[in-house]
This record gives C-alpha cells, sequence and structure tokens, in this order.
C-alpha cells in the first residue's frame, strides 16, 4: 500500500520532536524507497540523523536534497551547522552565506552564520550578523552567547558581560558561564566571577578545568585556603591536567617562592610539553645563565610540537626573548620578540586595532573638559584622603612605587583595580564634553567602598592601575584629596618593555611598535595637561631611574607627599612579601638595581620606530 508524502514527512518531524529519532529514521527509509525523487525525503532523514547524532550521514542527505534542489535554505543551512562542527569552518561559511542569500532574516540561518565568521576570524562582521539575528529572535541563546564571544574578541567586555548574562538568563549553559565568569575576571569583579564558576561546577562537577577557573578567582580574592581545596578536588578528578599544576606555579610565584614555583612549572611541563605558560612561568622567575642553554633548546624544541595553541606559540616565542636578553644575544632576544608580538597581534588585536585618530579625540575631549573652572565648579562626593593612584605608561615602575610605598605600615597595596576604567565611560562623554555630576559623585563613594573592602583595616591604599592615567580628572574632581602619583621612565626603555612584556589582555596599540610610539606621545600630551592644571599637593612625579639610583632622598619625598610619617620599611620594597601579581613579580623581589636604565643601547640597532622616542 503506497504511503502518503505528507503525512509520512509530518509524522516523521514529530517523531523527532519528540526524540523519538529511531521512529524518525524508520519513516525517512519508508519514504526514500517509495519517493527518493521528493527533497523532503531527504530533509527527514537528515534532521533524523542529525539529531541522532550521525554527522557525516546527515551530510549526505542533505546533500542529495541539494542535488534536487539547489537553492533549498534549509539545507544549505543544516550542511553548514553540521561541517562548522565537523571543523571544516570555510566550507561552512560558503554554506551558510548561500542559506543567507536564499532567505534573509532567517534568525537560525543569520546566528549559524555568525558563527561561522567567528570560526574564520571575521569577528567584526560576525557581530553585525548576530546582531540582526538576536533582534529579529530577542530569546535565542545561541545568538546572544556567540554576540558575547564577538564583544569578547572586540574589547568591549561590558557588552560581551550583557550579552552572555541574557545567553544564560533564557538556558543556562556550562560553556558560556565558563566564558562569563572569565570576563569577570578581565573587568576585575572576582566576587561576581566565583559566583559563575560555581554555577558552572554545579552543572558540571566532574570539569576539572572549571575548578582551577575557581580556584584563580577565589586567590584573587585572598581566600586562600578555598582556593587551594579548588585545586585539590581538579586533582582528584584529573591528576593530569597540567593546568592545575601551573595555578598551583603561580601561586607560589605571586608570594615569592620561585624555587617551589619551577618544580610546579616543571611538573605541568610533564603533564602538557607544549605549555608554553609554564616555560614562560620558569623564565620570568630568574635570571638564565649559561649554564641554563640547555633549557632554552628544549623551548626551541617545542615550538616545532604538534598542538600548539596560539597563546602557547607566544608564550615561547617571548620566553626566548627573555632567555636570549638573559643570555647578552640581542639581536636573537628582538626577533623573538618581533615573533611573539605578531602572534599575539593576529591573535587579540587584529579585530579591534589601533586607532590613533579616536585616541587623539579622546586625549583632545578630556584635555578641554578637565580644566581648573571645571574643578573649582564641581562639587567632590568624599574629602577622603584614604586613595593613592599610581599612573603612568605600563612598564613605567608602578610596581616598584607600590612596593615602597606598601612597605609602610600605613598603607595597603589593591594592585590593579579595574575601577575607573569602566566607571569613566558611564559618567563622561567625551565626544560631547559632559560630565553626569550625580553619577561621578557616586562613582566616588563606590570606589571608596571598594578600597576600604581591600584596606585590611589600613587608613590608606594604593591603586596602581597604569591606564588610571586616563581618568585623572575625574579622579581629582571627586576625591580631591587623593594623591595621584606619576612614575616616569625613558620613553625608549617603556616602549622596549611593553614590547618585550606578554600581556594576558594586550592593550590595543600593544604589539606593533608603531603604535606603541603614537600611544606614548599622546601619554605624554595627556600628562602634561594634568600636570598643569592639578594642585601640586595632589599630583607628585618621580622618575623611576631616580628611585633606582639616588636611593633614600626620592623615596622620602614619596612618602612625604603622601602624608605618612617615615618609615625605613620603604628603603627595601625586595622584602615586602605582599603578593604581587603583575609581570614585575619577579622584580620587585629582587634588591634595587640598575640594569633596566638605558636598556635601549643595548637593543640600538634593532630598535625601528622607537628611536622616534629618542628625540
Amino acid at each position: 500500500m503506497p504511503i502518503d508524502p505528507r503525512k509520512t514527512i509530518a509524522s516523521g518531524l514529530a517523531a523527532i520532536g519528540s526524540g523519538r529519532f529511531a521512529e524518525a529514521e524508520s519513516l525517512y527509509q519508508l519514504m526514500l524507497a517509495d519517493h527518493p525523487g521528493i527533497v523532503d525525503t531527504h530533509m527527514l532523514g537528515g534532521v533524523a540523523a542529525a539529531n541522532s547524532g550521525n554527522r557525516d550521514e546527515a551530510i549526505e542527505r542533505f546533500r542529495a536534497a541539494l542535488n534536487l534542489e539547489v537553492r533549498n535554505p534549509a539545507a544549505q543551512n543544516w550542511i553548514s551547522v553540521l561541517l562548522r562542527e565537523r571543523g571544516e569552518p570555510s566550507v561552512a561559511l560558503e554554506h551558510a552565506e548561500m542559506a543567507n542569500r536564499l532567505q534573509q532574516r532567517e534568525p537560525d540561518i543569520l546566528c549559524n552564520l555568525g558563527l561561522c565568521l567567528i570560526d574564520t576570524g571575521n569577528v567584526s562582521k560576525a557581530a553585525n550578523v548576530l546582531e540582526r539575528a538576536v533582534t529579529l529572535r530577542p530569546g535565542d541563546s545561541v545568538g546572544h552567547a556567540g554576540l558575547g564571544k564577538c564583544y569578547r574578541v572586540m574589547g568591549r567586555d561590558l557588552d560581551a558581560l550583557r550579552e552572555f548574562r541574557t545567553a544564560n538568563r533564557i538556558a543556562p549553559d556550562f560553556n558560556v558561564l565558563v566564558e562569563q565568569g572569565a570576563v569577570l575576571i578581565t573587568l576585575g569583579r572576582q566576587r561576581e566571577a566565583v559566583e559563575v564558576y560555581e554555577q558552572a561546577i554545579r552543572i558540571r562537577p566532574d570539569s576539572a578545568s572549571t575548578h582551577v577557573l575557581l580556584s584563580r578567582a577565589l586567590s584573587d580574592l585572598r581566600r586562600d585556603e578555598e582556593a587551594e581545596l579548588q585545586l585539590d578536588r581538579a586533582e582528584s578528578i584529573d591528576p593530569h591536567l597540567s593546568d592545575i599544576y601551573l595555578r598551583r606555579a603561580n601561586v607560589l610565584q605571586i608570594k615569592g617562592d620561585f624555587p617551589r614555583a619551577e618544580a610546579q612549572f616543571e611538573k605541568a611541563i610533564e603533564m602538557k610539553p607544549t605549555g608554553g605558560a609554564s616555560y614562560h612561568g620558569i623564565v620570568s622567575s630568574k635570571r638564565l645563565k649559561p649554564t641554563d642553554v640547555p633549557f632554552v633548546d628544549r623551548m626551541k624544541a617545542a615550538l616545532g610540537l604538534d598542538g600548539l595553541t596560539l597563546d602557547d606559540r607566544a608564550f615561547l616565542h617571548f620566553s626566548l626573548g627573555k632567555a636570549y636578553d638573559d643570555l647578552g644575544d640581542y639581536e636573537k632576544a628582538m626577533h623573538e620578540y618581533d615573533l611573539g608580538n605578531e602572534v599575539m597581534w593576529d591573535g587579540y588585536l587584529r579585530n579591534r586595532p589601533f586607532n590613533p585618530t579616536r585616541l587623539k579625540s579622546e586625549i583632545d575631549g578630556r584635555i578641554k573638559l578637565f580644566n581648573k573652572e571645571f574643578f573649582k565648579s564641581t562639587e567632590a562626593s568624599s574629602a577622603s584622603d584614604c586613595p593613592i593612584l599610581i599612573v603612568g605608561m605600563p612598564r613605567s615602575g608602578t610596581t616598584l612605587v607600590e612596593q615602597i610605598l606598601s612597605s609602610h605600615p600605613s598603607v595597603e597595596a589593591a594592585g590593579e583595580l579595574s575601577f575607573w576604567a569602566h566607571t569613566e565611560v558611564r559618567c563622561v562623554d567625551l565626544a560631547r564634553r559632559v560630565v553626569n555630576v550625580p553619577d561621578m559623585r557616586q562613582a566616588g563613594s563606590a570606589y571608596l567602598d571598594l578600597l576600604t573592602g581591600l584596606s585590611g583595616g589600613k587608613p590608606r591604599v594604593t591603586d596602581k592601575n597604569p591606564a588610571n592615567f586616563f581618568a585623572v580628572g575625574m579622579i581629582h574632581a571627586c576625591l580631591p584629596n587623593a594623591r595621584i602619583i606619576h612614575t616616569r621612565r625613558d620613553p625608549v626603555d617603556t616602549a622596549l618593555s611593553i614590547y618585550f612584556t606578554l600581556l594576558g589582555q594586550p592593550p590595543d596599540f600593544s604589539c606593533v611598535k608603531e603604535n606603541i610610539v603614537t600611544f606614548t606621545r599622546e601619554y605624554h600630551r595627556l600628562m602634561s595637561h594634568w600636570r598643569g592644571v592639578l594642585p601640586e599637593n595632589r599630583f607628585f612625579e618621580v622618575d623611576y631611574e631616580d628611585l633606582v639610583t639616588q636611593g633614600e632622598e626620592p623615596i622620602r619625598r614619596l612618602v612625604e607627599f603622601c602624608g605618612l610619617e617615615w618609615n625605613e620599611a620603604c628603603l627595601h620594597p625586595e622584602g615586602n612579601l605582599r603578593p604581587v601579581t603583575t609581570p614585575s613579580l619577579w622584580q620587585v623581589r629582587q634588591p634595587v638595581y640598575t640594569t633596566s636604565i638605558a636598556r635601549w643601547k643595548k637593543y640600538e640597532p634593532y630598535l625601528g620606530e622607537f628611536a622616534k622616542l629618542l628625540d
């Protein structure tokens, strides 16, 4: 007895909708026997196979549908989805684009197209596509999650957080929760990250890597016992996970216990020979000597191993650069740093390129907005003198200044807080050159609450985020008694140090010498403005070179500026055992040394664009 194609197809789709995939497969086989020339026969078979996990068979069935009707958007989209899952992003993108040409404004097709664009590296275009998808269907958790990934790569962390949160409100997903936690860590919101990682662990308690991530967030909050407990749980789940030993090594580094840290890094390398971060950890914990050449050879060999990620390659090139610098081979060092910066730019900055025109406009806006008249006419939110902000270029000596001041018994170090970078955006419209004064006052109060929670009961707290130099005007306006210390260093030495330092979230101007030069010049222009409009008893400048060559005198002036009584401990910052998390964590544990002064002369033949800063 012949079957009714419409009813059979409808029954097959209903079976798939109810999870009865074997029944759907049987109905497909009946249709294939009686009606192989109907497109919907092969569509039913493809959907049944895809939902049963038979990806390759599903692709063949959808291709059979295209043989009958090449302009079938559903078949094109299904093939794209399956090829993307199979790890063939370029071919998947071709089918996704064809599906979108055949049927525009379809959320499923737009969402898949966006994900294909992410996989092929076209993140800006992916964001545009996914924005259209979630506008058409706001309840699509996959679209919001994909959009969050785009924003993350583009450096729009607050937007990324919003999209990840939306996706997880619609349908909590383990992987999206992990990404949400990572954004929160980047934003310095560790308490929220702990809650998110704990939610992810409730979904998948056997994820050793998530226990490691939770450990990192707890450690940042100085909840050390809980952090170690999470590492123990991770090790009980998967004792071969290299991230466990890498994290333990990082904790030991932060505490200044470099020999034990090196042993943990070696264990991580044993578990994962391609783990570039572990090699970098060892190299950054000491100054290499000729006896370490075999270790250098191990790093060179690791670059030839299969399975290297982008981060692994970057870590290894930067590690080799540091090794050759220690060994005095500056030509090879620069070559490795060039390679490492190329990898980082390709992986992290290609989709959020440096915009010198925008930077200049933002600097112009701050100079015109935050003048002496503005400060006179704006009512402060607090008279507290608790904050000590240490600003400057990255790698200019801010960590050393923080180490000196936090050696004083009245000063607690909060490290690099991201508060102002995200708060200023909400309070200041640089394009229109206006400030939301109520929001600014509220920000000042919120900042003091944050410092109080990190103060350990001490009256003064340092925040050494170098990028706070952008927000100096807003900070002084709402907290006029905050001390602001500007650390200065030879611009070429600073530029080289930025170029030689591997940062997990590289700023958009890094990795390209010309961009670093442009940023440096704009930074100097803004700092010259702050110097002219802020009172001398609230804005203090100290040269890194003076701190490491002139001994007690500049340190006394620094302590006096902060309104503190003199304490001899400030002369011995290497004895300060507080946790240090910046790239300078090894250097600040050493007695003050002068080898970083005029370092650029060793690299003079290889400076390239940096030579412009010699003027």
